[in-house]
């Protein structure tokens, strides 16, 4: 039988027959989730009867590798040194040695070709004169695999790349160790999801099986749909995620941070002129000024004959590329003013194309350099920020560029959002010569979730996204989450099987795990991963975004309401229940491990719900004279503050007052506090309408630092573990006459810092919930009129 085929699900092949199904060309999958696999063709080589490797837990097949292994372009950590060192195909064998041992018990021995057995069952890993000898073809895809059944037993093979492709020194073996887990989760019947700390178990379902066999004519060839597949989740996600092997291409980032430092000091005439009135940077360099071409230029050439050093913090010149891009902030605060830049820039493009033409530019004359001195290098550049739109013109044939999705594909779920993301990479597709290995994506998990607790699932429109790239780009590198590794894992996971097949069935993957991970919770953790999936992706937001943060309103007032956070507390708790009593059962463990990670979630919905329909307001009484006393002031109702950006309960209390006197309004601050304030402690008076300007606010030492709102400090004291403050400023700053009514928006707010290890707090009036920006603030509301507090 042939597979030939994208990533399928499926059980162990089981001893000494083929699976139920194969009679009529096809393979059972797993339970539920069988669905049908096509059969293009018997294999050319048959066995003449299924090959054993392990026989009820006892050795059936030899395990051989090369008499010289050729390298993997991966590294390996040598457990007793913690050093890493290049992997090699003996690497691969070993892994698969081991993952055999543990699930049947059978350690194969490992041999080198020339010492193969002359009889009996072989199991080859990786090309070998053995393999050769039986004319057993490689793969001839990039990173491709291939297992097949022959005379004397199974091999796994990869591609093996010829030495300079891609830009090494010698062979690379791109494909044997995808062919190794390939086979340890088709045939063996493991999975691999998660690598948690110090508990390798918990996130890699290690089968138990006594016998492995294949059937007679078996064969599998698979190669990914996008050569470079990178991520931020090494630490998170298994190597068999099936990261790039031997691609090389790390990405374009900051290689200009100290390019100044360098160069700037020596030539003042190349820094960027920051200012009309002729202001300098000592930072950032002039990009149309010919001298910085020159440097980078007389740079890159030092780096490659051993004898200078680089002024990048990433992006050293490599063997195939070499990497242009500004030092971040470039687009804020680095742009040159002069003559020669000024007529580059156009501002009618918008704050994401403004100053593409001026970079680019400065990368076009960089790339004409590199053809000419180093004409077997490219140049990677990468679109961000104020440059993140293609330049009015062409690239050079040796340009690549990495397109910088800020405005992630997490939000590609909203129609308009994808719509927008898929065509900044058609244009510069299009831009590049319509050449799909020149354009890469550096994408995001990480947005929205770097602003919210919540979960963002999203693989229906993740696997649309890699559809409609695909003949785009080569690929994305994506930056994690910055979120509980239960949430990463899946996202993660399943972002890495679509960037290696785009068609793999998400809904068969997500089943699968929630089944084999979790066992008899399985059924309930299918209903929460189907209930947050349905939420995130099919609930559209009344609102439109230009970025990637999106409000609590949006996310826990439309999404995640409180009917669903309700339904998903007693999902969690319907899995724990379905699981064995015993605290060292391992499907009790991962539930419970996950309920850690939803955990988080639960506490900021529970929050946020309290908080979105709530404006605290006080009405603000009126006196003819300040309060003149601690007792004055008590009388008065206290607005009281909350803790961080959700409005947990504070740990130190903090409570305001507020009286109208005349022109005057009079705001009291009484913080408890162990200690006394420190210089950096703050208390702050936030209006609305006023974000522009400083904020009032007093420092732990009674100073008014930066303010230029008119102001005073009417009161000021520490005493018995209490922080009064009084701020006297003018009512018409927060839009309130002297005399009759009046209303205004305001936040309090208390910055407590830090102190050793205790990080700092702070504390407000209206929980902010994370706000991207001063225009998501949300603020109470403070009335003149009658006294009192409402919430």
């Amino acid at each position: 039988m042939k597979e030939a085929g994208p990533f399928r699900i499926f059980p162990p092949v089981r001893p000494g027959r083929r699976p139920a199904g194969a009679a009529a060309g096809g393979v059972l999958l797993l339970g539920a989730l069988a669905q049908a696999v096509a059969v293009l063709g018997a294999a050319p080589a048959r066995a003449a009867a299924p090959v054993m490797l392990v026989d009820a837990g006892k050795p059936a097949a030899t395990i051989v590798v090369a008499d010289d292994p050729v390298g993997i372009a991966l590294d390996k950590t040598d457990p007793a040194t913690q050093k890493k060192a290049p992997m090699t195909q003996a690497d691969a064998a070993g892994e698969l040695q081991r993952c055999i041992e543990k699930a049947t018990g059978a350690r194969l021995e490992i041999v080198p070709a020339a010492k193969a057995p002359a009889e009996g069952t072989l199991l080859l890993v990786g090309r070998s004169a053995v393999s050769e000898r039986h004319g057993l073809a490689l793969p001839d895809r990039p990173e491709g695999l291939r297992i097949a059944t022959f005379a004397r037993g199974l091999a796994i093979l990869g591609e093996v790349a010829p030495a300079g492709d891609p830009a090494s020194r010698g062979e690379v073996d791109r494909g044997t160790l995808h062919g190794v887990y390939e086979f340890l989760e088709r045939v063996v019947g493991y999975r691999f999801f998660v690598d948690v700390p110090g508990d390798p178990d918990l996130g890699t379902v290690t089968p138990a099986v006594g016998t492995i066999t294949l059937p007679e004519g078996y064969e599998l060839e698979l190669a990914p749909d996008f050569p470079y597949r990178a991520a931020g989740f090494t630490g998170l996600v298994p190597r068999v995620a099936r990261h790039s092997v031997g691609f090389g291409f790390p990405g374009a980032s900051w290689t200009d941070r100290f390019f100044g430092q360098m160069f700037l000091g020596e030539h003042p005439d190349w820094r960027a002129m920051t200012s009309t009135n002729g202001t300098r940077s000592s930072y950032y360099p002039c990009y149309s000024h010919p001298g910085v071409l020159e440097a980078r230029v007389r740079t890159t050439q030092d780096i490659y004959d051993g004898k200078g050093r680089w002024f990048g913090e990433h992006g050293h010149p490599g063997p195939k590329w070499i990497f242009f891009e500004p030092a971040g902030g470039w687009d804020a605060d680095g742009l040159c003013l002069c003559q020669r830049c000024l007529p580059q820039y156009r501002p009618g493009r918008g704050r994401l194309g403004k100053n593409s033409n001026l970079v680019f530019r400065h990368g076009a004359d960089f790339a004409a350099e590199i053809a000419r001195r180093w004409p077997d290098k490219r140049l990677v550049m990468l679109a961000t920020q104020g440059h993140t739109l293609p330049p009015d013109f062409d690239l050079p044939d040796n340009v690549d560029v990495q397109v910088f999705l800020a405005r992630s594909s997490g939000m590609a779920k909203e129609p308009y959002w994808h719509e927008r993301n898929l065509k900044l990479l058609q244009d510069w597709h299009e831009r590049l010569g319509g050449r799909r290995d020149r354009l890469y994506v550096w994408d995001f998990l990480c947005r929205p979730k770097q602003w919210t607790e919540a979960p963002v699932f999203f693989p229906h429109s993740l696997q649309r996204w890699l559809r409609d790239i695909h003949p785009l780009c080569a690929g994305e590198r994506v930056s994690e989450g910055s979120n509980p590794p239960q949430f990463e894992m899946v996202m993660a996971w399943l972002w890495h099987r679509l960037m290696w097949d785009r068609n793999a069935d998400v809904d068969a993957l997500l089943r699968d795990q929630c089944t084999t991970l979790f066992g008899p919770a399985g059924p309930a953790m299918e209903r929460v991963y189907a209930t947050v999936i349905d939420r995130y992706e099919n609930v559209h937001w009344s609102r439109e975004f230009d970025d990637a943060y999106v409000p609590p309103e949006q996310m826990y007032g439309e999404t995640y309401t409180p009917p669903v956070v309700d339904t998903l507390k007693r999902l969690m708790r319907e899995a724990l229940d379905a699981c064995p009593s015993s605290a060292t059962n391992i499907c009790r463990r991962r539930v419970e491990w996950m309920r850690e990670g939803f955990a988080p979630f639960f506490a900021e919905a529970d929050l946020a719900h309290r908080w979105l329909e709530k404006t605290p307001t006080y009405a603000v009484a009126d006196a003819a004279e300040p309060p003149a006393d601690d007792a004055a002031w008590e009388a008065l109702p206290a607005a009281t503050l909350v803790q961080g950006q959700y409005g947990e309960t504070a740990d130190l209390a903090t409570r305001v007052r507020l009286a109208r006197c005349g022109t005057n309004v009079f705001v009291r601050f009484e913080a408890d506090e162990p200690v006394v304030p420190m210089i950096v402690d703050r208390l702050a008076v936030f209006v609305k309408g006023s974000e522009r300007k400083p904020p009032l606010h007093v420092t732990g030492e009674g100073t008014f630092p930066h303010n230029k709102l008119p102001q005073e400090l009417a009161g000021y004291a520490f005493k018995d573990g209490v922080w009064k403050v009084t701020l006297k400023f003018p009512a018409a700053e927060l839009g309130i006459a002297p005399g009759g009514a009046g209303a205004a928006e305001v936040q309090f707010e208390r910055r407590r810092a830090a102190r050793g290890k205790t990080p700092a707090t702070e504390y407000f009036w209206m929980p902010p919930m994370r706000p991207r920006s001063p225009e998501d603030m949300r603020f109470g509301r403070i009335e003149a009129g009658q006294t009192g507090v409402k919430d």
